[in-house]
């Protein structure tokens, strides 16, 4: 394996190849139930899902614990609602195709992979089926906690791979996106929607890097200009469909925009600080300026009175980040639905005579029979003159910004809210063997905005609470070394300072017994591992509240 990935240990190999065996196990078990739901093949490969989840703890491989997570969070529900097991079915074999796959790039040699590159065949392999998977989720009817919990742990999957991978631009997305749906779980499908197109424009850009950089990868990649490119309106107006291959498109009711991937330097997903409003001009805080925000809708106005979309359902605004000469410039559009079939037809309406357009594309025709435009918006930005407004130094502007603040508070404004009070994060010791566990668990508290200290087994946790008076929370498995979770529950019953502090357990052993010795040593509550992350944060706060 490379430098940063997990070790290449016998442990690591040897659960690799069980890992292959158990995949190979589950599909044999879900083809028995997709003949037959029978209760007994269920708990079979939910058992294999559990031990593919606990060993790739061990070894640190945290994609194959997701995947996993993601197969037992879709096996709860299999057998609760009938209707829905074609739907929990089809997922089941992604995740089961991504986990066999993923297992053959860390049981491959440092660099290659069946004979091709490793980020090239994450990228056109792995990355797609991911991708794959959140649209099979965004379209089916799962319940909406499941839904959310799958959706999150695709991403987090991405993120890993980015990280292990050094792919900076599918990382920026898949933080951005994470912190996002932490931020606003209710819109959680409207923020993955929006992802999912970032996320093929930079694995696609990543790949025409990879494409310059590596021959052998140029030889088996398409070559791409840099450069957003723009035909001739007469050459646009005779093809019979438009390759988006190259373009985010998608339809903002009143217009199909076409945006060229390369001239997209970011796509944002705006917190309520990033956007200021100066004499009648909006602006977005982008990185280390803040940049004139232009809105599709301005620059090619409605065509008539009509305005298409679905009844009560708000579009969605995107903002992009364009590269632009002389500097950068964001753009605001209401998404009605993202487009991501490979190509759009083209055509016109019968009797129609419409002027050309040298940033018009032409005219598709939608669902029910409705015509619309599609529009070239680079080339609309480099035809149309822009607002000429003064650039705005970022560092002046934070005083600014303060100001704004102060004044929509005094005036009762709702341009900028008051400023909410600044709370103490609570603190939270979480106490497990595994530093997998550990780390993502620490990461699922962190993004709901907690504070955690890790201990890996009971003596280090009981140190902890002797110099760390701050805790409000212990989470703590049960198999450990140097003390282990029942000894530590019994242990911190000697103080009484302990003893207040409420400790959650979390442990993989299911039975009754475990419980009801952990609550009679004075646990507060049980949790088992693989855990729903909404229902452990929401037992995390219940017990905080309670002190």
């Amino acid at each position: 394996m490379t430098s940063d990935l997990p070790t290449d240990d016998q442990a690591t190999a040897l659960f690799l190849m069980e890992a292959g065996e158990l995949c190979q196990q589950f599909e044999e078990g879900l083809l028995l139930l997709t003949r037959e739901t029978n209760p007994l093949d269920l708990q079979k490969i939910a058992r294999i899902a559990r031990a593919i989840y606990q060993g790739a703890g061990q070894v640190g491989l945290v994609d194959l614990q997701l995947l996993a997570l993601g197969l037992g969070s879709l096996l709860e529900g299999y057998e609760e609602d009938p209707d829905r097991e074609t739907v929990v079915s089809d997922l089941l074999h992604h995740f089961c195709d991504s986990l066999q796959w993923s297992s053959i790039v860390h049981r491959s040699t440092p660099d290659r992979v069946e004979g091709t590159n490793r980020r090239e065949f994450v990228l056109n392999a792995l990355v797609p089926k991911a991708l794959e998977i959140v649209k099979l989720i965004l379209a089916q009817p799962l319940q909406a906690k499941t839904q959310r919990q799958l959706l999150q742990q695709q991403i987090q999957w991405i993120q890993w791979w980015s990280n292990s991978l050094d792919l900076a631009e599918l990382k920026t997305i898949a933080e951005a996106t994470l912190s996002a749906i932490a931020a606003f779980p209710h819109a959680a499908n409207a923020i993955a929607t929006v992802a999912l197109a970032g996320f093929q424009v930079a694995n696609g850009a990543t790949l025409q890097r990879l494409s310059a950089s590596e021959p052998e990868l140029a030889q088996s990649s398409k070559a791409r200009s840099t450069e957003p490119q723009v035909t001739d309106f007469l050459e646009r107006s005779s093809a019979a469909a438009l390759d988006l291959s190259q373009h985010l498109a998608g339809l903002a009711r009143h217009a199909i925009f076409c945006v060229a991937t390369q001239s997209i330097a970011e796509i944002v997903l705006p917190q309520p600080d990033q956007r200021l409003h100066r004499d009648g001009q909006e602006y977005l805080r982008w990185q280390d300026r803040l940049l004139v925000l232009h809105r599709f809708v301005d620059l090619w106005p409605p065509r008539g009175t009509a305005v298409l979309g679905r009844e009560n359902a708000p579009p969605e605004e995107l903002i992009l980040v364009l590269r632009h000469e002389p500097q950068p410039l964001a753009l605001a559009l209401e998404v009605e639905r993202l487009i991501v079939e490979p190509e759009l037809p083209l055509g016109q309406p019968d009797g129609f005579t419409f002027t050309p357009h040298r940033c018009r594309y032409g005219w598709t025709c939608l669902e029910g029979g409705a015509w619309i435009e599609v529009v070239d918006v680079n080339g609309l930005l480099q035809s149309r003159p822009l607002p000429d407004l003064p650039a705005i130094d970022f560092d002046r502007a934070v005083p600014l910004v303060a100001k704004y603040e102060r004044r929509a508070v005094l005036s009762g404004s709702s341009v900028f809210a008051a400023p909410p009070a600044k709370t103490t994060p609570k603190t939270i010791l979480v106490v497990d063997d595994s530093k997998t566990v550990r780390e993502i668990l620490s990461a699922t508290l962190q993004e709901a905005g907690y504070r955690v200290m890790q201990a890996k087994d009971g003596q280090e946790a009981i140190a902890h609470l002797q110099q760390q008076p701050e805790i409000h929370l212990t989470i703590s498995d049960l198999e450990m070394s140097n003390l282990n979770g029942f000894e530590f529950l019994r242990q911190r019953l000697q103080d009484e300072r302990w003893s207040r502090i409420p400790v959650l357990i979390l442990s993989s052993h299911t039975s009754d017994e475990y419980r009801q010795l952990a609550r009679k040593l004075g646990a507060a509550d049980y949790l088992t591992i693989p855990y729903d992350s909404s229902t452990l944060l929401e037992t995390v706060k219940h017990l905080i509240q309670n002190i």
